[in-house]
């Protein structure tokens, strides 16, 4: 069973194991003052930063004392600073003389030489974005995604399925994230994946079919999550395929996608699997037969599911 719930998380993602990722622009919208620096001094429980930049608010000061120097996550405490170590810090005001980084430490970038000009042009450009309503924010965001700029186009593919994914106005984005599904780039296309995941946007059902047999193995599982929604017979034989697919976390993905699916096929396909050697696949094919199947319907298959439960080692 511990395999099971292990292959839940691999399935839900970082998230779902308790690990905490922020991006760029969530730090700063939360920040009071952004300030580019040098860590110069580590006391116990707190670092000096010697100031050579800021957006948002202007420090007056030099040199700042802030703190957390640590952050924790699903293991543990670790360090989170060290000296001579380059930051970009999204702070907040500050408590009698410390500016608390905000997220608990996790407002703390380290920059290396090598992309010191992109990320500090993108936390400029990104505290530009962070003022504007949410449809100017969206839509600025949005066309990051193919940006040249590395930092950018990641945090526009974060900010796409993190934030414009749910947002009450998602569908006025429906036509940018289509576009976007045919990218050059398999982030940018599993982006647009997760964005269109809670739109209706049957324009979009053959090449989102098509990205179930893409290169990148992430694409596949976010295509698969998006065609869920519309259990038609092409999309229902295209989650079938990823059932029998090379890579064991697709398929278990595909399985999820397809207890979606009210038709006789999927239950065709789970029950076809009840026999097959992985067990964490039996497992997967038992709760989406289940999830198939009502009360009053299938006696005779819900029997054999009772025997094949009560037969299984695992």
């Amino acid at each position: 069973m511990r395999h099971f719930w292990l292959c839940l998380l691999l399935l839900a993602g970082p998230a779902a194991a308790g690990v905490p990722h922020w991006s760029l622009i969530d730090l700063i919208q939360q920040a009071d003052a952004v300030v580019h620096g040098r860590v110069v001094e580590l006391r116990e429980d707190t670092a000096v930063v010697a100031v050579t930049g800021t957006w948002k608010r202007n420090l007056g000061t030099e040199r700042i004392v802030v703190a957390p120097i640590t952050v924790r996550h699903c293991v543990g405490v670790s360090p989170n600073m060290k000296v001579a170590e380059e930051v970009v810090l999204m702070l907040g005001m500050p408590e009698r003389g410390c500016y608390r980084v905000v997220a608990g430490g996790y407002g703390k970038i380290a920059v290396s030489a090598g992309e010191r000009p992109g990320l500090l042009a993108a936390v400029d450009q990104l505290v530009k974005i962070a003022r504007l309503e949410e449809d100017g924010r969206n839509r600025a965001m949005l066309a990051l995604a193919t940006a040249a700029n590395v930092t950018l186009r990641r945090e526009s593919h974060l900010y796409i399925s993190g934030h414009i994914r749910t947002s009450k106005l998602r569908v006025n984005y429906s036509a940018e994230m289509v576009a976007l599904l045919r990218a050059t780039e398999p982030d940018a296309r599993r982006s647009a994946l997760y964005g269109l995941q809670f739109i209706v946007a049957p324009e979009a059902i053959e090449i989102m079919i098509a990205l179930t047999r893409d290169h990148d193995v992430n694409v596949v599982r976010a295509a698969s999550v998006a065609i869920a929604q519309y259990d038609t017979p092409a999309t229902v034989d295209a989650l079938i395929a990823l059932t029998k697919h090379e890579n064991r976390l697709v398929r278990m993905r595909g399985f999820v996608d397809l207890q979606n699916s009210r038709g006789p096929k999927a239950l065709e396909t789970f029950v076809g699997l009840l026999d097959d050697p992985d067990p964490e696949i039996r497992r997967l094919a038992c709760r989406g037969f289940v999830g198939s199947t009502r009360r009053e319907e299938h006696r005779e298959l819900k029997a054999r599911l009772e025997q094949f439960i009560l037969a299984d080692p695992d």
